[in-house]
């Protein structure tokens, strides 16, 4: 339903109806119930319309960046890292490096994740690009600790940036 108010706003009304047989007059009842929903329904549509903004920063962004909780296990990981790492989400979700990096990327990636979830701090270097599948040769790595509503450490996030043609240029 979608009554108007007297300004002329639209309400988004659920609307319910029920009935029942009243065990002492023997007379079908009706029981009708209304809800507005107007500022749910303005709260979901704000919060899809943000979900697409971040979808489409995450889809664009010229960095691979990922999602892991404090298990090192993949979580999220965007459209750039399942291009240069040739894994899609789906192969990557709840995988730790060892599973699928060379030996010395997975370390690397390993020995930093603890750094960040144990010093609870953000952490940047540069490194070869190994484990990449595309011509990149070198790699800007961040990584931060991502909390919870409580401040508690409940995974990390990082992004790889390719610095390949800014190395050449020094």
């Amino acid at each position: 339903l979608h009554p108007r108010t007297r300004d002329g706003r639209t309400l988004t009304v659920r609307a319910w109806m029920t009935s029942y047989l009243d065990p002492r007059t023997n007379a079908r009842r009706y029981l009708v119930g209304a809800v507005d929903r107007t500022a749910q329904q303005a709260a979901e549509s704000e919060l899809a319309k943000k979900q697409g903004q971040l979808n489409a920063i995450m889809d664009m962004a010229p960095a691979a960046i990922y999602l892991k909780d404090t298990g090192r296990r993949y979580q999220l990981v965007n459209r750039c890292f399942e291009q240069w790492f040739d894994r899609p989400l789906a192969q990557v979700r709840g995988q730790v490096d060892e599973d699928f990096a060379p030996a010395d990327s997975a370390k690397l990636a390993r020995d930093t994740d603890l750094q960040v979830l144990q010093s609870g701090r953000t952490l940047q270097y540069q490194r070869p690009a190994y484990g990449i599948e595309r011509a990149v040769e070198r790699v800007l790595v961040t990584k931060f600790p991502v909390r919870d509503e409580a401040g508690v450490i409940v995974g990390l996030c990082g992004f790889i940036l390719d610095v390949s043609e800014l190395t050449r240029m020094h």
